[in-house]
């Protein structure tokens, strides 16, 4: 089984934790109305990508290694002068959103491509953690998401 890379052009973003509310008298949760959107972003983009392929395998078991490009900030890190920040390479993010946040993010859009867009019986357990790299972007470098899925050994 060949490993399947999936590029999403859209800013990365971290799992928010569920908000709750009360109303009526009666408690509830929800997920923030941007997550949501962003979800529907990244599900669309996941959909359109594998659509014909051969993905039944990753319902035996799969590892999903993440790159996190997030867009450069105005303003420089520390230890960067404004003029190598607007103008460098691609720096690692060491902020939020935390790294398995962008991981549960990435995951859980994958599964509502795989289960209700494509119709796979297809369950997040059964993906293994693998790596989480975040970036900030290159000068003129787009933010994205890359996801690579592999096949589990033994």
């Amino acid at each position: 089984m060949t490993p399947i890379t999936l590029l999403l052009p859209i800013e990365p973003m971290g799992c928010p934790r569920p908000r709750a509310t009360v109303r009526a008298g009666r408690a509830g949760t929800y997920m923030p109305s941007d997550y949501l959107k962003w979800q529907g972003a990244a599900v669309a983009a996941i959909t359109d990508q594998l659509v014909g392929r051969d993905v039944a395998w990753l319902s035996t078991g799969c590892r999903a290694h993440i790159e996190a490009v997030f867009a450069r900030t105005k303003s420089p890190q520390p230890g960067w002068t404004t003029a190598t920040w607007r103008g460098g390479p691609r720096v690692r993010r060491l902020s939020s959103p935390d790294a398995d946040n962008v991981w549960k993010a990435s995951v859980d859009a994958l599964q509502i491509a795989l289960r209700d867009r494509l119709a796979q019986p297809f369950d997040d357990r059964v993906v293994e953690g693998g790596a989480v790299d975040r970036w900030y972007a290159a000068a003129g470098e787009r933010p994205s998401l890359r996801i690579v899925l592999c096949p589990l050994e033994g």
